[in-house]
């Protein structure tokens, strides 16, 4: 999924003491870096073998958080395994299990 700037998506983070996910928040798409910045991709564009990263603007119950180069995940797990491991990543709204 291309992301695009604006595009309302579900944020997800990772619980530093069971790491578990926690539960999804609203969050919108910020920026769209045009590299990948980690291994094994790192400097290759930004959508390369299915993973993409994006910065978010989440949404909580007591104001906004800024979340930069989260990782794309797909609701059935990531394109990439590295990714399956990031303290902070991000899906499509209308793909989460929980918005229904």
């Amino acid at each position: 999924m291309k992301p695009h700037l604006g595009d309302q998506v579900h944020y997800v983070e990772r619980d530093r003491r069971t790491d578990q996910p926690l539960p999804c928040r609203l969050a919108f798409i910020s920026e769209v870096p045009r590299f990948l910045n980690r291994e094994p991709l790192d400097g290759c564009p930004n959508g390369t073998d299915g993973e993409w990263i994006a910065s978010l603007v989440v949404v909580g119950r007591t104001g906004f958080a800024f979340a930069g180069d989260a990782d794309y995940l797909t609701p059935h797990g990531s394109n990439a395994p590295w990714a399956e491991d990031a303290a902070t990543s991000w899906h499509v709204a209308a793909d989460c299990e929980e918005a229904s």
